[in-house]
């Protein structure tokens, strides 16, 4: 198993979704990204600005 993943050039310890490291800290980045703007439209609902 671990041959084979070597032979694709993939890195064992990431998420099956992923193929690189830089395409998982992109999906990360995006999800903090949309938290914030839901958390701010969260609070200028209610806020009443």
């Amino acid at each position: 198993m671990k041959e084979i993943e070597k032979k694709e050039g993939r890195d064992p310890q990431l998420p099956s979704l992923f193929k690189s490291w830089n395409q998982l800290y992109a999906f990360v980045f995006g999800e903090l990204i949309l938290l914030i703007i839901l958390f701010y439209q969260f609070t200028a609902s209610f806020s009443g600005f």
